[in-house]
């Protein structure tokens, strides 16, 4: 290519698709980016008034209203986390890459930087969760063998952490949780999920990677930017809006290489995270492991590892 054909606009165009196809945590209906226009005319950061607790008295038609003062809570969305990217374009490549808004260059850029931003909502949500809930042993599931000694099931944690939402009186509309691979494999080892007539959906089914359990009001999702601690995965669930996010492809621009023929194309991603519902977050650490046979005896995998599932 040659920077005289560069178009910044148009790379930031092209980048974006496979960006926002491959987040999970900053798609819509987990994270709320109403306020991420407010950023993207080359601010870093917004305050957001957060209102206080509703107070309903009863009423009494002999006794004078009562008014209370509205609490409001200032809090801040700071585009604090920065990611670039730089490559080369070599003159003798013939690389049209201005033009080429399908190529993998332009692509595997996208996903990356969604897999850096995805990870940081992750971990912003799960350091700010209303409530955190215990490592939890979870079976996978597997043919012929039954939970161990101190396991449960996939889909009882998952029952768990709805009711957790309740205890939290978290609106019930719209209910998400993301989970890892681990945990998705034992999940859709359950008949309740994996039978179109009971899970309220076929599209499991079909894709093994999304679920909409109606009898657990909630939507399931699964990502490798999960929270992971020795192996472990912090699974998430919320309510839309829960936390607010922004990203930004803030910088593109080319240049010409000064020690080589060719040109230099790097880029600037900032992003900012907040969560500002915190009881509308719940997590859980989720341990699992291999379970046992009917007999006692351990599965395959387990005996591979060294050992089963932690009581």
């Amino acid at each position: 290519m040659s920077i005289e054909n560069f178009k910044p606009r148009l790379w930031a165009s092209a980048l974006e698709v496979p960006f926002k196809d491959a987040l999970v945590f900053g798609q819509p209906g987990i994270t709320d980016t109403r306020f991420q226009p407010m950023l993207q005319n080359g601010g870093r950061s917004v305050v957001i008034n957060a209102i206080g607790d509703a107070k309903i008295r009863e009423h009494d038609r002999d006794v004078d209203l009562t008014y209370d003062d509205i609490s409001i809570t200032d809090l801040e969305l700071v585009m604090d986390q920065e990611w670039y990217f730089g490559f080369r374009v070599s003159d003798v490549d013939k690389v049209q890459a201005a033009g080429d808004f399908q190529s993998d260059a332009t692509d595997d850029h996208g996903h990356k930087l969604a897999t850096k931003v995805d990870s940081y909502l992750a971990q912003s949500l799960a350091k700010d969760a209303g409530t955190k809930l215990k490592t939890t042993p979870i079976f996978d599931g597997t043919d012929f063998y039954q939970p161990d000694d101190g396991q449960t099931t996939a889909w009882d944690a998952l029952r768990k952490v709805v009711t957790e939402l309740n205890k939290n009186s978290a609106p019930t509309g719209g209910r998400w949780v993301v989970v890892g691979p681990d945990f998705a494999g034992a999940l859709l080892a359950d008949g309740r999920v994996t039978k179109a007539d009971k899970a309220g959906t076929d599209r499991v089914a079909r894709n093994g990677l999304v679920a909409e359990l109606d009898i657990l009001g909630l939507t399931v999702y699964q990502t490798n930017a999960i929270p992971r601690t020795a192996g472990r995965e912090t699974i998430i669930a919320g309510v839309p809006g829960a936390m607010v996010a922004a990203t930004q492809l803030y910088e593109i621009e080319a240049l010409r290489d000064q020690k080589r023929f060719g040109d230099l194309v790097r880029g600037l991603e900032v992003a900012g995270a907040k969560v500002i519902r915190p009881k509308g977050v719940v997590t859980l650490e989720a341990d699992v492991q291999p379970g046992k046979l009917p007999g006692g005896g351990k599965s395959n995998a387990a005996e591979a590892d060294g050992g089963g599932a932690a009581a």
